[in-house]
């Protein structure tokens, strides 16, 4: 049992929470003292130092105060908080009373009885049948080992967040002590980083896959010191913590996760990410809220990939602050990349949504989701026929000239497979369309049923969708929805898709005489 208070211990004082920083005399008071850097630094009233003499360091400046060792609660065993929680209780008392109030008056009820709990009470209270354990803010931070050993043997996830835990080998032995654990929730915990110390402890951590640290003020360091005591691990989530850069890591390091979460950390720079790239069973990674400013990826061939990411599925770098579109062009790098996060970043407020959706999507051409929406095959076209035409002058202008079609590329490098795909853009649509004077368009209409044709003055603000229920009357094509092109007389051989439903005729540069053809 490792109950003593040392320096490092995590305490509780009337409530409040700190670390202590130090154990010993002070000049000019009698006794001893303890150091206390608090959580809250309201709660302190220095930075370690007593007349002119400094005892401890505090994290704020006035975070530090001393206090007598009969003022300080070492905190709960965790059998003790664990009996508390699943055997001596009142499942009723467990009730939170302001709920049940509310419960009334949303039901119109006079009283209000809960059943049930009692037979979910005896289930929980077979403690050896526990697959899954809470005990978040119950003031732990010791445990004793000859009661625990055996008492959770199925015991698959524990949470045992917002505790007292200061030491990796208490972690260490109650995650030994349930031989079929996977899942640990530590955040909320301030442990202590020794990595010769924690690679003692790496036996009795053999079955664990998931482990949760956020608000553990850790560093980079830190965590790569857990991922050398913890090589099993497949998921890693370090939100809210200290983290401010990374570094080339050892091949035996975060070797087989698949999951990390670096959400909420002061990182904000690319070139830091980078350094994950070369982690070849990385799946998901989640980086918002890191002040990320831009993205950029090591320069490859027309419509090849980098070797950084090889297996990333998932990206979430909301709540940054990328400003250019070329950030997300460098996606389009990663040769898995299916799904993205991308909401409240800069670039985004230049435009409207629907018109940054688009953007992302015809830049990014692996991308099947975006912030957890299917991308549908209709919306996919209509966004990179969109991309074509707004960039197609562009890229004629940079076709004869090296120099100018790195630069385009660079810019957008999706853009050379969407010429393989859908032909080089001809000029004329690359162009403002004049709207003519009369607001009207003379257009013959024919199908490729019967060859029927017919003329028609149509707005050039009738929208396709408006178009097609004009064809479907004319042409009777029962319950079938046709598809649409148009063809020039200057160019016959080119067919241009009106596949975006809410675009007008204007918007696809549609002119007198120009035939469209329905096909179902």
């Amino acid at each position: 049992i490792n109950n003593k208070m040392n320096v490092g211990s995590r305490v509780l004082c009337q409530n409040y929470v700190g670390t202590v920083k130090y154990i010993g005399q002070v000049e000019g008071y009698d006794g001893e003292w303890i150091g206390m850097d608090w959580d809250d630094p309201e709660r302190g009233k220095h930075n370690g130092t007593v007349n002119g003499k400094q005892y401890f360091t505090t994290r704020h400046p006035t975070s530090g105060s001393l206090v007598r060792r009969n003022k300080i609660n070492i905190g709960m065993e965790f059998v003790d908080a664990l009996e508390k929680r699943y055997l001596h209780r009142n499942d009723v008392e467990y009730l939170n009373p302001i709920l049940l109030e509310e419960c009334k008056k949303v039901i119109n009820a006079v009283s209000f009885e809960v059943v049930g709990l009692n037979k979910v009470g005896k289930t929980q209270s077979n403690l050896d049948k526990l697959v899954n354990i809470c005990l978040p803010g119950c003031k732990i931070s010791y445990a004793n080992m000859k009661r625990l050993k055996g008492l959770c043997p199925s015991a698959e996830e524990l949470s045992i967040s917002n505790n007292l835990f200061s030491s990796w080998k208490v972690i260490a032995d109650i995650v030994e002590a349930m031989p079929c654990l996977k899942s640990l929730d530590l955040s909320k915990n301030i442990l202590q980083y020794n990595e010769c110390e924690m690679l003692q402890l790496k036996s009795k951590f053999k079955t664990l896959k998931s482990l949760a640290l956020g608000y553990g003020n850790i560093t980079f360091d830190d965590a790569v010191s857990i991922s050398k005591m913890i090589p099993t691990l497949v998921e890693l989530k370090l939100a809210k913590n200290n983290i401010t850069y990374l570094q080339k890591l050892d091949d035996d390091v975060f070797a087989n996760i698949k999951e990390l979460s670096l959400d909420v950390n002061n990182i904000g720079s690319w070139e830091y990410v980078e350094k994950l790239g070369h982690l070849k069973n990385l799946e998901v990674l989640l980086i918002s809220k890191a002040k990320l400013k831009s993205i950029s990826l090591p320069e490859c061939e027309e419509n090849e990939k980098c070797n950084l990411f090889i297996n990333l599925r998932h990206l979430s770098i909301s709540y940054n602050e990328i400003d250019n579109w070329r950030s997300i062009s460098e996606l389009n790098k990663l040769q898995n990349l299916k799904s993205l996060g991308f909401t409240k970043n800069p670039i985004i407020s230049t435009t409207n949504y629907l018109e940054s959706w688009s953007h992302i999507v015809a830049r990014i051409l692996n991308l099947t989701h975006l912030n957890h929406a299917e991308i549908f095959l209709e919306e996919r076209r209509g966004a990179e026929y969109d991309l074509l035409k707004q960039y197609g002058m562009s890229w004629v202008n940079s076709c004869n000239d090296p120099i100018l079609r790195k630069q385009f590329v660079d810019e957008i490098n999706s853009y050379p497979a969407l010429i393989a795909k859908y032909g080089a853009p001809e000029i004329s649509l690359c162009e403002k369309p004049v709207i003519p004077k009369s607001k009207l368009l003379t257009v013959n209409i024919t199908n490729t049923r019967d060859s029927k044709q017919i003329v028609k003055k149509l707005p050039v603000k009738m929208t396709v969708q408006s178009l097609l229920g004009l064809i479907q009357k004319c042409f009777d094509t029962g319950n079938n929805v046709p598809s649409l092109y148009y063809v020039s007389p200057s160019n016959p051989g080119n067919h241009i898709q009106l596949d975006n439903v809410t675009k007008n005729l204007n918007y696809f540069s549609l002119q007198d005489n120009d035939t469209i053809v329905a096909e179902w």
